[in-house]
This record gives C-alpha cells, structure tokens and sequence, in this order.
C-alpha cells in the first residue's frame, strides 16, 4: 500500500484516506504516493474544491403609522404597523426559521400588540420555516397606542430570529431598524417616539343667577360658578 497526505488528509493505513475540510476552502491537494518492492516510486495528485459554508440570516423591522388619528404624528389611539423581514444573507439552506418579540415602552414596560407577528405568505418567498439562499421571509404586527406609551415618551421593538443551518447548528441575529442614518448600522431597536404635549384647560362659567334677598346686584348677593 502507499500513503495519502495533504491538508484535512487522514491515511486511514488501508490503502485508503479521509478527508475533513473544516476550516479549509478553496482547491486542496490529494497526494498518493507509492513504492513498490523494487524500489520504484510513483506518485498521483488530485484536486478538491473546497465551498466554506457561510450561515448567516438577517432581520430588520419597520414601523409605519396606518392609521393617523389627531394630532398627526404618533399620538393616543393610532395604529402602527411593523414589518419584519428576514433574509437568508450566506450560501446554504437555513430551516427551523423563527422570530422572538421584545416590545417595550420607553421606560422598559412591556407592551402588548393588537396583532401578534405573523408570517405574511403573500409578501413571502419561501416556505414557512425554511429559507433558502437569498429568499426572504415577512411578517407583520399591529399596535394601536395606549396611554402608557404616551406617558413614558414613546415605544420600542425589536425581534431575534433564529434558524438552523444543514448540520443543526444554530444561528441568530437580533433586528435592524432600517435606518442606517441614524448611526447604529446594526441589531439597533427600532424606536417610536413621542413628543411629550401637556395642556391643561380651565373653563369658568357663571348661568347668570343671582340669589339676593332683595333687589339683585346689591351686596351680599350670591352668584354661582362652573368650574
């Protein structure tokens, strides 16, 4: 028998060899050397292309208003609508794809959507779950702005997705706003704010009526007021 060698080349001493391309990528070479009982030597070479897997998923989130109640801007009682996308950014087949919701106001409380995220099979490329090479996976929640989200100057939300790649091994990555602008160009929540507007109205009325025990307009007259 002769001997194999190479990078990731294991001579199993049987005459044959294994191969592990972990870590290796690119063309390696698979030598087989051979001497025979007279001495004579010989040798072959043969050429593997190596294709490093490269998993990676990326999610960003948007947020628009669908429904603008007065004033304009988000405000008491408008509908938000968020949209997540997910897409398959490396060079293999992903599965096991899912989404984790962190939805908060700006002080850390947590809030609570109107519609849960759900997966938009009409905006989607792929299959539920399963994102091949390049493919993009949508989903959608909605929230209508409550009190407590005004009182604390806005709401944030952000998602972590999930997927597995072709050997279970899992990844992740935690959303985008969007807005790369604004100086975080990744996992940045993606943040709504409100403009803190307090007003305080007082109206004082009189019906007109005056309680006087004599002719009306004199002292002592009673007069009542609506506050």
């Amino acid at each position: 028998n002769g001997t194999w060698s190479g990078t990731g080349v294991t001579d199993n001493g049987d005459g044959t060899a294994s191969f592990d391309p972990s870590g290796l990528s690119g063309s390696q070479t698979v030598t087989y050397s051979y001497t025979d009982g007279n001495g004579c030597t010989a040798s072959d070479t043969a050429s593997i292309n190596v294709i490093a897997c490269n998993t990676s998923i990326e999610a960003v989130k948007t947020v628009a208003i669908t429904n603008d109640v007065a004033p304009v801007g988000a405000s008491l009682g408008d509908t938000v609508e968020y949209t997540i996308t997910v897409t398959n950014t490396g060079n293999v087949t992903l599965d096991g794809v899912g989404i984790a919701d962190t939805f908060e106001d700006a002080n850390g409380n947590t809030l609570t959507f109107l519609t849960d995220p759900a997966f938009d099979a009409v905006n989607s490329d792929n299959v539920e779950g399963i994102l091949e090479v390049g493919q993009v996976a949508v989903y959608t929640a909605t929230y209508v702005i409550g009190q407590d989200a005004v009182n604390a100057g806005g709401f944030s939300n952000s998602v972590e997705v999930t997927a597995d790649d072709p050997d279970d091994n899992q990844i992740s990555d935690i959303s985008d706003d969007g807005d790369d602008t604004d100086g975080n160009t990744e996992d940045d929540p993606t943040v709504t704010t409100i403009t803190p507007d307090p007003e305080l109205t007082v109206t004082k009325t009189t019906d007109g009526v005056i309680t006087s025990a004599g002719a009306a307009g004199l002292i002592d007259d009673t007069i009542d007021y609506t506050i």
